[in-house]
């Protein structure tokens, strides 16, 4: 991982074929997803949440694309925006960590070969969800 942080010698270990370049965005690749897909995910994640009891504290990570985070891409900010739109207007809460990704960085949150996560994505996510998970403890009834 830090020999592919340096230009040079990334180029050299993709040339050597140890590494393989860096994913191409494919360009219109969000067209091809149909229009009502947020509705349709936010209407089965309201269908899950219904199998819990009452009081069950419930919310949806939601992990921004990749190609947002690195240029904040206005189509996946507008697909994450209404996936967002959508399960809330289902009484459903959201924990979102774009802001806290764009802040540090592509670099230092995602590999930049595929979409995975870098150790610091992981503890950005892991923080956002205990700091939900700890507020809707306080905020159930005792």
């Amino acid at each position: 991982l830090s020999l592919k942080r340096v230009d040079v010698l990334d180029e050299l270990l993709i040339d050597l074929g140890f590494v393989e370049r860096p994913h191409a965005e494919q360009a219109g690749a969000l067209r091809a997803v149909p229009s009502d897909g947020a509705a349709k995910t936010a209407q089965e994640l309201s269908n899950l949440k219904k199998r819990f009891a009452a009081g069950t504290p419930f919310a949806v990570l939601i992990i921004p694309a990749r190609i947002e985070v690195r240029d904040d891409n206005p189509d996946y900010r507008a697909l994450r925006e209404s996936v967002v739109a959508d399960l809330k207007a289902r009484g459903i809460e959201t924990i979102e960590i774009f802001k806290e990704f764009r802040a540090v960085g592509f670099t230092a949150t995602h590999f930049q070969h595929d979409g995975h996560w870098l150790p610091k994505g992981h503890e950005l996510a892991g923080e956002a969800v205990a700091r939900w998970l700890d507020e809707a403890i306080r905020r159930r009834p005792q």
